[in-house]
């Protein structure tokens, strides 16, 4: 999947995970409300297993 900028997903994870003092809850609501994480769960969606499995 060359359009999902996984280098940037890796960027944030370890941002989150590692400068948790620092996260701006204002700005991680942002993108989720705008929609901006939609690309990576729909990248996901097929190789995740079925919720009831």
């Amino acid at each position: 999947m060359p359009d999902v900028p996984w280098a940037s997903i890796r960027g944030m994870g370890n941002f989150l995970r590692h400068e948790y003092d620092n996260v701006q809850a204002d700005l991680i609501w942002t993108l989720i409300a705008n929609g901006q994480l939609r690309a990576l769960r729909d990248a996901c969606a097929p190789y995740a297993a079925p919720r009831d499995a």
